[in-house]
């Protein structure tokens, strides 16, 4: 993309190898390819038909073979449902018996409405999801499921506007140290279960203890703490686009602004600032990129 506003001139093979290989090997390839596909067809309208090409085919071949993909890759039907899921279990924490049997009857086919409750977390959705969570729910119950919660939206807002704050604050809040480290066994895992055998070797005990203590140290080093600080990362993103302007320009950032959107509506940010990785290993670069060749770019 950055040899795109530097060249003016769209590489068709490489865009096309490139949007099949992100698309098969990442959940959210397809949502970050399309946007950017349909940016490059707004600012370079006269090669549109070769765009077009390179847009249509890898979302064929994405939405096509997508099904035989669920068979290889480990896919999490929950994930897509994260924020609604967190909106239930707030608004049945906080106003439990306000809503309709019926409605209930609804939710109980996809989340269990009184385990949302009780294992609801401010931070994470994943305990009210893995708690209750129908994974054999059909697209007719989910529909229903989403009219019902448009509707409780409707009576209390404020629990949806709290417990989405809540779970995506550290995205773009900065200042706020969001690395953990998993040295022991997640909640979610007993003894007998294949990933504990696959993560948490005993002979590699000793190895966790010395990550776990340097990134303890890490963490308490002043300035140098924020270096994973998803928060940072976002504004500084935010700064750089508003510098560009140019809608030709922002091209590279189409990406990273497509990033930040699914992490918003992803399972969590907080403690899990992996989420946030190509945006930080990415923007620094790009800041060194345009500060390089933004007076040829203007040319």
């Amino acid at each position: 993309l950055t040899d795109i506003i530097l060249e003016n001139k769209v590489p068709i093979k490489k865009l096309f190898i490139l949007s099949i290989l992100i698309m098969i090997t990442k959940g959210n390839g397809v949502y970050i390819i399309i946007p950017t596909v349909i940016y490059l067809l707004f600012i370079y309208r006269k090669k549109f038909k070769l765009i077009y090409f390179i847009l249509l085919v890898p979302v064929f071949f994405h939405f096509g073979i997508s099904k035989y993909l669920e068979t290889i890759y480990i896919k999490d039907p929950a994930s897509s449902m994260s924020i609604p899921i967190q909106n239930i279990a707030r608004y049945s924490k906080e106003y439990h018996d306000d809503i309709d049997f019926k409605d209930v009857k609804i939710i109980n086919r996809v989340i269990n409405y009184d385990a949302a409750a009780k294992y609801y977390s401010p931070k994470s959705v994943d305990k009210s999801r893995n708690k209750g969570y129908n994974y054999s729910v059909t697209k007719k119950e989910l529909m229903r499921f989403v009219k019902v919660w448009i509707k409780l939206f409707n009576k209390h807002p404020d629990a949806y506007i709290e417990s989405f704050i809540n779970i995506t604050y550290q995205l773009y809040y900065p200042f706020e140290n969001t690395t953990y480290l998993f040295t022991n066994y997640p909640d979610s895992l007993t003894e007998n279960d294949i990933n504990v055998d696959k993560y948490f070797i005993e002979k590699n005990k000793k190895s966790r203890k010395i990550v776990k203590l340097f990134n303890k140290t890490v963490s308490s080093i002043p300035v140098i703490k924020y270096i994973d600080d998803p928060g940072i990362y976002s504004w500084t993103l935010i700064l750089l686009i508003f510098i560009l302007r140019k809608r030709k320009n922002i091209l590279p950032l189409i990406p990273l602004i497509m990033n930040f959107l699914c992490i918003l509506v992803g399972p969590t940010i907080n403690y899990q600032s992996r989420y946030a990785f190509p945006i930080i290993f990415t923007i620094f670069v790009l800041y060194a990129f345009y500060s390089l060749n933004l007076s040829k770019i203007k040319k």
